[in-house]
């Protein structure tokens, strides 16, 4: 998605700087990770995706979203439904009056830390100096944590925090604390009315959406073709030698400037050659956690509501995430996120029945008998692991995968867990970036004739 929007800019922004936009595609189809499974007739969507009203995909392709409400954000956690986040008020009414008055001293405590900058260490530091410890046990998100990253909150960067837990920033105001027990702040949270969905398929369609109005404006998509190398030119003449294997078999092209999505180990793998023996070693340290789906389809025309993402805080769940939405048909896809380390485990193949046996039998969202279709999927580096002085690892990497004429985006590409919209912001910011180093180099090379001229 990051590298289609990125073309789809440069060419509204620099058709008359840019001759020639290619984008290479290593699957079958576009998208990345924005994709709907089929499986018998039905479809599920491969994650919980959002977009609001002004997102760039809503701009350049507003007859395939429409508004919709009913979505409904849950926590399972201590055998009950909690409004997300966490369901403040309900369980601050469950502490003592001395738990309630230790909170409040520790709350006030935290907010001087916050402003002192005295968090900056592990995650677990972080979410104690914004929430109190007392708060961080009794949400259980610490164990959401474990199960999403496959390591406890102590072993992992704060940037997980800053960069996906950004609503707790609000816990540090007081107003909004205050909100939140009122059982204001988690009605706010769900976002009706502000929030679009495709028409008529899942997130899926919005990709193929995409490669079409591509192909419609001359950027070239050329499928099943993997980038192999991107070597660096002679300094007389910059650009990026572009090694591919695809139908046609193995090639070689020049390109001035490259926007890459490509994930980070294939990127480190198609630049070797010009990486430092110190970058390699830091790029080994990276991990990334693999994604299983077990997906239902069921008779229910809607579980709490129209469109439903659930989290589990539970630890004797494997799973972390559902995600329902009722379709036209009368029934309810249900998709259920489970993450694994693949170092460590493998898929498990008995894992769909005893994610149908929480949902069934603890949760009662339905019966068994409710369940017309079962699949399961599996989605390799789904999500990179923040463990801590990831961030020097990163930087290392970026320091010599880019360059002057190379440029790096996207969740893989950056090692970023962020949404689909922020992602797709980051490419467009990269496609303006590009066209400024473009005209820039105009500048400069007529200069260059001038004074030659002279």
């Amino acid at each position: 998605m990051a590298g289609l929007c990125a073309a789809i800019r440069l060419k509204e922004t620099a058709s008359d700087l840019i001759s020639d936009i290619t984008v290479f595609e290593k699957n079958d189809h576009p998208g990345g990770l924005l994709q709907s499974t089929r499986h018998n007739g039905h479809w599920w969507d491969n994650g919980a995706f959002k977009f609001g009203r002004n997102n760039y995909l809503v701009q350049l392709m507003p007859d395939v979203f429409e508004p919709f409400e009913g979505y409904r954000l849950k926590v399972w956690h201590k055998g009950a439904l909690h409004d997300f986040p966490f369901g403040v008020k309900a369980m601050l009414t469950r502490l003592s009056v001395s738990r309630l008055a230790g909170f409040g001293l520790a709350y006030g405590l935290n907010l001087l830390r916050c402003g002192f900058g005295a968090d900056k260490t592990s995650l677990e530091r972080w979410l104690q100096c914004r929430l109190t410890g007392t708060l961080l046990r009794e949400t259980g998100l610490d164990a959401y944590v474990t199960k999403l990253q496959g390591r406890p909150p102590g072993e992992l960067s704060y940037l997980f925090g800053e960069q996906r837990l950004l609503y707790i920033h609000k816990m540090t105001r007081p107003a909004y604390l205050l909100r939140a027990v009122a059982g204001l702040a988690g009605k706010r949270r769900n976002g009706n009315g502000r929030l679009v969905y495709p028409r008529d398929a899942g997130v899926g369609s919005i990709a193929e959406r995409l490669a079409q109005v591509a192909g419609e404006r001359g950027i070239r998509i050329r499928f099943e073709t993997a980038v192999t190398r991107l070597g660096d030119t002679l300094p007389a003449a910059p650009g990026v030698v572009i090694e591919c294997d695809g139908p046609r078999g193995k090639e070689t092209c020049k390109a001035d400037y490259v926007i890459s999505t490509m994930a980070i180990d294939d990127l480190v793998r198609a630049r070797e050659a010009e990486l430092r023996p110190a970058t390699l070693q830091a790029y080994r340290a990276l991990r990334f956690m693999d994604l299983q789906m077990s997906f239902f389809i069921v008779r229910e025309p809607k579980l709490l509501s129209r469109f439903l993402t659930l989290y589990s805080f539970e630890k004797h769940h494997r799973w972390k995430r559902l995600v329902a939405r009722s379709l036209p048909d009368g029934t309810t896809s249900v998709l259920v996120e489970t993450t694994f380390d693949p170092l460590q485990t493998r898929p498990d193949p008995g894992l769909l029945d005893q994610v149908a046996e929480n949902l069934t039998r603890e949760l009662k969202l339905f019966t068994a008998a409710d369940i017309l279709c079962s699949h399961a999927a599996h989605v390799p580096k789904a999500y990179p692991v923040y463990v801590q002085g990831y961030e020097k690892q990163v930087e290392a990497l970026a320091s010599e995968l880019e360059t002057g004429c190379l440029t790096t985006v996207g969740r893989n590409g950056r090692f970023l867990y962020s949404s689909t919209p922020k992602i797709i912001d980051q490419a467009i910011r990269a496609a303006d970036d590009t066209v400024r180093r473009i005209a820039d180099g105009r500048k400069r090379k007529k200069a260059g004739h001038a004074a030659l001229a002279c």
